[in-house]
């Protein structure tokens, strides 16, 4: 049985090194509630979990970590990682800036604070936004996405695209009247949905904090 162990552990590194999240989050799945007494294994397995793409599976084991410590510092990072890799960036940042609290000097939690902050930030549909600031954080996603494809050379290649082009030029410098804001926020929001969708395959975002930000953003729209 150890023998068997060791082989789908080194198997399970392998996948995740080569990124075949699929295949990964196969291997993972009859692990999913063993070894519970072991903190190394349950934090290894919730991080592979991650990097499987099933962010709710890792969330549920970090927070099984946490509330055995509550200062472990990398439960709660881990669960910051998860809640923004779900579009939840409000318990994203409070389960950062506790980790953050707890390891001050810690750059790669500093680093994913940063994107929780500009993720929230970018996100029109935030709680509480009045119509005015939606649109305005509307506007401002409509013109990252614009950037991302500009990056790409994938926009206004064809008719339809030019079309879209102008499109966007109007939304993004008309004069809405109050009463008109939430409607355009709207189908500024469902245009860069759109446009999001639409890139192609090779169409890859930067590394950047402002990048995974998006991608971020994009995935809580879809939900």
């Amino acid at each position: 049985a150890a023998l068997r162990m060791h082989a789908r552990l080194e198997l399970i590194g392998l996948l995740a090194k080569r990124g075949q999240g699929r295949e990964l989050l196969a291997e993972l799945l009859p692990l999913e509630d063993t070894y519970k007494d072991s903190v190394a294994f349950r934090r290894d397995l919730a991080g592979y979990f991650l990097r499987a793409n099933s962010p709710s599976r890792a969330l549920a084991i970090y927070r099984e970590l946490s509330a055995r410590d509550r200062g472990d510092v990398e439960a709660l990072a881990g669960s910051g990682e998860a809640y923004l890799a779900l579009g939840n960036f409000r318990d994203a940042l409070r389960a950062l800036e506790q980790a953050h609290h707890v390891a001050p000097g810690d750059k790669r939690i500093a680093a994913q604070l940063m994107e929780a902050d500009s993720s929230r930030a970018m996100n029109p549909e935030e709680r509480f936004l009045g119509a005015h600031l939606r649109l305005v954080r509307a506007r401002a996603l409509l013109a990252r996405t614009v950037a991302v494809l500009l990056r790409c050379n994938a926009w206004a290649r064809s008719p339809e695209d030019s079309a879209q082009a102008a499109l966007v030029q109007s939304r993004l410098g008309a004069t809405v009247r109050p009463l008109a804001e939430e409607t355009m926020g709207n189908a500024i929001i469902a245009q860069a949905m759109a446009l999001w969708a639409s890139r192609p395959p090779t169409c890859e975002t930067g590394s950047s904090p402002g990048d995974r930000a998006l991608v971020h953003v994009f995935v809580s729209l879809a939900q």
